[in-house]
């Protein structure tokens, strides 16, 4: 199997951890509509992952980072991989900024758990990149897991919401 790597940082390897123990059929389930996109080999990359196959998930994964349609779950084992491997040989600071990015994007997609785990990376900020934590932006992104006006009902949480939570957050270095 591949040897693992050290994370970016401490703080953002346990998020990822906790992610990466989310049940995989859920994560597949929650990118069914996205995995037309022929770019982003998206079905083939997340089984790999789950099959432990990390060098060829990632290359079926990395042109998800710049697919619109991407899942969460494409874009929450991206950044896995990208934290854990570092495949792209990355500095320590490029590979928390690259890896905080994905998240977000994951966030964005309004799936609850990627905006739950970037909720946690608010609340716990990330020291490689001086980014202190944010509880009013933490708190913002969880009451949108709760909030029905949010949801659009039962459905995924909005965009728009999650914009507005993000706009709370002072520029990033």
């Amino acid at each position: 199997g591949a040897v693992s790597r050290p994370c970016a940082s401490r703080e953002l390897c346990a998020i990822l951890d906790r992610v990466m123990k989310l049940p995989l059929l859920a994560l597949l389930l929650t990118g069914a509509s996205s995995m037309a996109v022929a770019e982003c080999l998206e079905h083939s990359g997340l089984q790999k992952s789950k099959d432990g196959k990390v060098t060829e998930a990632y290359e079926d994964l990395r042109d998800c980072e710049n697919d619109p349609a991407a899942s969460a779950a494409a874009l929450y084992t991206l950044a896995y991989l990208h934290n854990t491997e570092n495949y792209a040989g990355l500095t320590a600071s490029e590979l928390a900024l690259k890896t905080w990015d994905l998240l977000e994007k994951a966030a964005l997609t309004g799936d609850e758990d990627a905006v739950v785990t970037l909720a946690s990376m608010y609340g716990v900020g990330d020291a490689e990149l001086g980014f202190e934590p944010e509880p009013d932006v933490q708190d913002c992104l969880l009451s949108t897991t709760e909030d029905p006006k949010a949801r659009n009902g039962k459905g995924p949480i909005s965009r728009a919401a999650i914009m507005q939570c993000l706009t709370k957050e002072p520029a990033r270095p």
